[in-house]
C-alpha cells in the first residue's frame, strides 16, 4: 500500500477474539474492557481521518 501512496492507519490495530463472549444477542458490547478499547480505537481513527481530510484538499 505504501508503494501505491495509500495512507494507512497502522496503529492502533484491532483484533477481536472470542466475540461471542464480548457481545450480547442484540450485538451490543457487554465487556467493559472491550468497550474502552473500541472507544480508544474509534477516537484514534477519527483523528486519523481528520488529519487526512485536511491534506486531501491541498
Amino acid at each position: 500500500m505504501v508503494f501505491l501512496n495509500i495512507p494507512l492507519l497502522q496503529q492502533p490495530e484491532v483484533y477481536l477474539g472470542n466475540i461471542a463472549e464480548l457481545f450480547n444477542e442484540r450485538g451490543e458490547v457487554i465487556d467493559q474492557g472491550t468497550k474502552d478499547f473500541l472507544q480508544t480505537f474509534a477516537a484514534a481513527f477519527a483523528r486519523w481521518v481528520r488529519t487526512w481530510a485536511k491534506t486531501a484538499g491541498e
